[in-house]
């Protein structure tokens, strides 16, 4: 028997030994790589360091949707077709054209290379860079050598070699094209059919999945067409890094002084700073002054007219450049002021030449302005006493209380899929986006439906939409409590990066033979200092899905998908997200009057019902005979016209109901209005409406802390019965 076991042992040998083989080592690192390394972690990312090349995870894929503002996106992976997030860090760069850009710069459906890097919960969402297939060609020093041309099977067929070696020949392809592939050639658009056989080609991509590299978006053709769209690119970074400043962050601040590392490629910053006159040892040797600007993490800035620092160049390094995001550039200055942004490992923005003026970002983009109304929308961890969806994970969440509002930022957002809804008792059900859990919930007694930008019940709302679930524990730590629930319309309609601002899609492409729109996100008009009416800059894009059941809106009549044009101003409702899909367009409305049209009507509808339930809310203080009334979220700005306050002592009725909002069966008592006062919409909170009352009860025992009831204006007819 033992010697039995010995032979298999023997025979087993060789497999064992092929299994270990194909595990390749990397001695020389000491985490996992895509190539090796497979038993050990990956690298994680640290603050204040830039993570080193080959550390990183690589995925390939389109991208399908771009936030400028926040330096994120969305892009559907070739390999798997699903659907991807990612976050650009304060270092990560964007490669267009072969050389550095912006989100901004990169067409959606453009295929890329994403180096990814692992968030906090492990999921590969952090991208220190990204690039077309373009600039990996030109990176290597490659190009495609067309051989020859079948146009009517949509093909070109090339050789992938690098130009500058004879007889390079590192593989033949097949490019696939179509009549929407542009071809450029110099700085004009030439036709496929111009295309020749010898043209040294340099191509993006788009469409790709697991069997096929996709077709072409755009091919350049010819050395010197590669060398004038790659500059044309380099000047137009340099241009956007010109009006906001070269990105940095604070390596030590030591006394006065604050050294600081550039972010950025090594050659293009070099070849930047050298065409705008700037000699990084002279500026230092000279002393020259440049202008220091505090930024966040996104690089945007505040208010760099005012906050801006003057500061002399004290000395420069050389830092090593085979890390992600390093420049290789480090400076040594002295500002005026130490202010408070400028501690080690925040962001810096610097404007490193006399010429360079400083002035606000567009709005939308900066963090601060001084117009009436304007809301910071970045908020400091320390600003609340619970957990966050963005920080305090060591703390529990807000939990409901009776009689109390929500604070802002105290819900956990989900979205998901609306399939079914019981509006008798305020409950139903969704299917959240990508994992498709299945998640009961419950409206409590001051929850809040948003939907067409005014407010809903539960029944106005479509099954098969998606929605935003703002959430809160029930008794046992799950979920269920539906504080508020938006539809994508007023989400959209009511763009809260700005209060006040409003946002809106603006078509720049109907490709309604792939499915898709191709869609801006738009601002509205906006008054600049001078007193004009300008549009800011897009704020991002996205590709949205659209199909044969997508109905399509403008006025009150219903139209054809092949009716939209581009430059039409869009609002639309989209089904829930999956692994693979962002989900598709249920209903697209064309137009600010058509936008409009349907918000009145919606709200029109609710405010009809509120005068037949009674205007809802609770009694939060009794003192004596008279009672508080704080008044739940209620019919938009408009509140005081629909429920005016009116003089002391005239005459209301008040219902007592659940926490359904339905009648208990106690009878309807006359009560008086004693006074009132109206704050702004929901001030710090969710769901209040901002507006209380006190009421003078000759039955205050009747009445406790926390009790929900219903308010009727004299002129409404009491109907105890009705459903809310």
């Amino acid at each position: 028997m033992k010697i039995w076991l010995l032979f298999a042992l023997w025979l087993l040998c060789p497999l064992i030994a092929s299994a270990d083989e194909s595990k390749k080592l990397d001695p020389t690192v000491p985490y996992r790589t895509d190539s090796a390394n497979e038993d050990l972690p990956w690298y994680q990312l640290k603050p204040g360091e830039f993570p080193p090349h080959g550390s990183e995870h690589r995925v390939g894929g389109e991208l399908v949707e771009a936030d400028f503002i926040h330096r994120r996106g969305q892009f559907r992976a070739t390999a798997t077709g699903e659907i991807l997030d990612f976050t650009l860090p304060s270092y990560g760069s964007v490669y267009y054209l072969g050389a550095e850009g912006d989100l901004r710069d990169v067409p959606l459906g453009t295929y890329c290379l994403f180096f990814l890097y692992q968030d906090a919960s492990g999921a590969f969402t952090q991208a220190a860079t990204l690039k077309d297939e373009y600039t990996l060609l030109a990176a290597d020093g490659l190009a495609l050598r067309l051989d020859e041309a079948k146009l009517d099977q949509g093909k070109l067929f090339v050789t992938r070699h690098n130009p500058a070696q004879a007889d390079s020949n590192l593989g033949h392809e097949e490019l696939l094209v179509n009549d929407k592939t542009r071809v450029w050639k110099g700085d004009q658009q030439i036709k496929l059919a111009d295309l020749a056989a010898g043209d040294e080609l340099l191509v993006n991509l788009t469409r790709g999945t697991a069997t096929s590299r996709g077709r072409c978006t755009d091919i350049w053709v010819g050395a010197e067409t590669h060398k004038l769209a790659t500059e044309a690119q380099r000047k137009n970074h340099l241009a956007f890094l010109k009006k906001r400043g070269l990105p940095a962050w604070i390596d030590r601040v030591e006394g006065k002084k604050l050294t600081v590392t550039f972010f950025g490629d090594p050659a293009n910053l070099a070849s930047m700073l050298k065409d705008e006159g700037v000699v990084p040892t002279q500026w230092a040797t000279e002393h020259r002054r440049v202008d220091c600007v505090v930024a966040t993490p996104e690089l945007r800035t505040y208010n760099p007219p005012v906050d801006r620092q003057g500061s002399n160049v004290q000395s420069v390094e050389d830092v090593p450049t085979d890390r992600y995001g390093s420049s290789g550039l480090r400076w040594t200055i002295e500002p005026n002021l130490l202010i408070e942004g400028f501690r080690k490992g925040r962001i810096v923005r610097l404007f490193v030449h006399p010429s360079w003026k400083v002035e606000d970002m567009d709005w939308g983009e900066k963090v601060f302005d001084e117009s009436p109304g304007y809301r910071n929308e970045l908020e400091e961890p320390i600003q609340f006493p619970f957990r966050t969806e963005f920080a305090n994970e060591h703390l529990p969440w807000y939990q409901l209380k009776t009689a109390e509002f929500p604070p802002f930022n105290s819900h956990h957002l989900v979205s998901g899929e609306l399939t079914k809804v019981d509006p008798f008792h305020r409950s139903g059900q969704f299917r959240t986006d990508r994992t498709g859990e299945l998640v009961d919930f419950k409206l409590p007694p001051f929850g809040s439906v948003r939907y067409l930008n005014s407010e809903a019940n539960l029944e106005d709302l479509p099954l098969g939409s998606r929605y935003r679930f703002f959430l809160y524990q029930d008794e046992q730590g799950a979920f269920t409590k539906a504080g508020m629930i938006l539809d994508q319309f007023t989400r959209i309609a009511q763009f809260t990066r700005i209060l006040g601002d409003t946002l809106t899609y603006r078509v720049e492409a109907t490709n309604l033979d792939e499915g898709k729109l191709l869609l801006a996100d738009q601002l509205v008009l906006v008054q600049n200092y001078k007193g004009d009416m300008v549009r800011p800059p897009d704020v991002g894009h996205g590709e949205f899905a659209v199909d044969d059941q997508t109905r399509v809106w403008k006025g009150d009549q219903q139209v054809k998908l092949a009716d939209l044009a581009v430059g039409d101003e869009l609002l639309l409702n989209r089904t829930g997200r999956t692994a693979a899909s962002q989900g598709r367009c249920t209903d697209i409305w064309i137009g600010a009057d058509t936008h409009k049209l349907v918000a009145d009507r919606q709200r029109e509808k609710h405010n009809g019902r509120l005068k037949q339930a009674g205007f809802p809310g609770w009694i939060t203080q009794i003192e004596g005979n008279e009672l508080t009334i704080s008044f739940f979220a209620g019919p938009g700005q408009e509140f005081q016209g629909f429920f005016h306050d009116g003089t002391p002592g005239r005459n209301a009725s008040l219902l007592r109901v659940d926490d359904d909002l339905l009648p208990i069966g106690a009878p309807v008592e006359a009560v008086k209005f004693k006074s009132g006062w109206l704050a702004d919409v929901s001030p710090g909170t969710y769901c209040f409406r901002g507006a209380r009352w006190v009421v003078e009860t000759q039955q205050p025992n009747d009445y406790h802390t926390g009790q929900v009831v219903r308010v009727f204006d004299p002129a409404w007819p009491v109907a105890p019965a009705a459903a809310p």
